[in-house]
């Protein structure tokens, strides 16, 4: 159990300090946990973020080229 304060963690009956920095949620703010270590975007990841921005971009698109030819008939 850990304290809001994030300075005492309870552990298998013991109470003990925790004396590094407590982090938010999230990977931007694991950057400053010294327990973690963050690597560089991944440009695999990065690759198919781009590559879905691109579907979602067309079927866009479409979707409104299709509205279009359908409010006119």
């Amino acid at each position: 159990m850990e304290t809001l304060t994030g300075r005492s963690v309870f552990c298998a009956g013991f109470i003990y300090s925790y004396t590094l920095r407590v982090v938010g949620n999230g990977i931007k703010a694991q950057s400053a946990n010294p327990e973690v270590k963050v690597k560089g975007a991944d440009p695999v990841i990065n690759q198919i973020i781009d590559k879905l921005k691109h579907i979602n971009q067309v079927h866009r698109k479409e979707t409104t080229a299709h509205k279009a030819l359908a409010s006119k008939s």
